[in-house]
């Protein structure tokens, strides 16, 4: 009796297997081709949640934006969608906070950067509004320079507009307080209490828009100068210039965009000094160290600057492109200049640029990006 309810059960277990399996074995090969469809290996949602994993720290991230062997926008949200400029400023910081706290748990600094050292000496200070503002050379910096003098009373609001760009530099430089002028305690209080905010561009168009501006100005003096550093930095580091095989004298002619960025990639590889108009944003205003209330983009100035002067109560027109700007923007001009450059190079201007890529949330050209991927 006992053998043969045991010859029972087991023929019961064994219907119900082969019964139960290949419902299994079809519920599985039907989720994994769901999987394939929305979430695929290269799928934008398996991007998107890979991203967010990574953004948020989670252990079991896929995506550690800086790995040299991974090329993504690493952006957590696409700002076309997004339906009004509160919500870009939102996902702007929101953005800037994740990649902070990565960039804090694997230890990591940017290039040219000594960690621990926090230079404040690109924030204006304007204390009758309680306002810090990190200037950006390129980023409209003469503009809200401009502003600055009508909040502090030195030119009638009504004025700003038609204060030449030469005044703002010669004229009324010593009117700006920049908060480096503070004690370390004041600083920390200044930035605890007062409203701060800053507008970033694109690192590529950036950095174009100083090479153009610095080693092809208008007055020659200005010019040569600059030229002048470049030889003098490769006269102090003679085994960079022989391994670049770069020219020895740059005041005979003009240096080219690629022997700019060579010079530029060498310079930041040394920790040597560098001109403002060439730092990295995240160097120049500390968004790791620094909780920017708002941060405006270049590349939707107007709507940004509108939005951050109503919260910020400030009642003055932000002036517009002058006549004395290019006819044609820079934005127009990043391929057609940075296409010929060696792939070589362009990994080494990734390198740099990368940390102000993700913090800001912008999008690598896809023609850059490819290139990438084949060095």
């Amino acid at each position: 009796m006992t053998i043969l309810r045991r010859l029972k059960f087991v023929l019961v277990v064994s219907i119900g297997v082969t019964l139960f399996f290949p419902v299994i074995f079809i519920f599985h090969n039907t989720t994994q081709q769901h999987r394939s469809i929305i979430s695929g290996k290269d799928s934008f949602i398996n991007r998107e949640a890979a991203l967010e994993y990574s953004l948020h720290g989670d252990k079991n991230a896929t995506v550690d934006p800086f790995n040299r062997s991974i090329y993504t926008d690493f952006i957590q949200y696409d700002e076309a969608s997004l339906p009004s400029v509160e919500t870009k400023m939102a996902a702007r910081t929101k953005q800037v906070s994740a990649v902070c706290a990565i960039m804090k748990k694997k230890n990591l600094s940017p290039p040219n950067r000594r960690l621990g050292q926090q230079n404040t000496g690109h924030i204006i200070v304007n204390k009758e509004h309680q306002i810090l503002y990190c200037y950006l050379p390129k980023v409209a910096n003469t503009n809200f320079r401009r502003v600055f003098l009508g909040l502090q009373g030195i030119v009638p609001k009504s004025e700003v507009v038609n204060i030449s760009g030469y005044d703002v530099y010669f004229k009324y430089n010593k009117t700006f307080t920049y908060m480096n002028s503070f004690k370390t305690s004041e600083q920390t209080q200044l930035v605890r209490q007062y409203k701060k905010f800053i507008v970033v561009r694109d690192p590529l168009e950036r950095l174009l828009s100083g090479y153009r501006n610095k080693f092809f100005h208008p007055n020659k003096q200005h010019k040569a100068d600059f030229h002048g550093r470049v030889t003098s930095f490769y006269r102090h580091y003679p085994h960079l210039r022989r391994r670049n095989n770069v020219r020895k004298n740059f005041r005979s002619k003009e240096i080219t965009f690629k022997e700019f960025l060579i010079y530029w990639t060498d310079v930041m590889e040394v920790n040597e000094y560098l001109n403002e108009h060439f730092v990295p944003s995240n160097q120049l205003c500390n968004p790791c160290h620094i909780h920017y209330d708002y941060i405006g983009k270049y590349e939707s100035l107007n709507n940004d600057v509108k939005y951050i002067f109503e919260h910020l109560n400030i009642d003055i027109e932000f002036p517009g492109r002058r006549d004395n700007y290019s006819s044609v923007s820079t934005s127009a001009l990043v391929e057609e200049f940075y296409k010929p450059i060696p792939d070589w190079l362009l990994q080494k201007i990734w390198e740099i640029a990368k940390f102000d890529y993700f913090l800001f949330g912008y999008h690598l050209p896809k023609w850059f990006r490819e290139r990438l991927k084949e060095t």
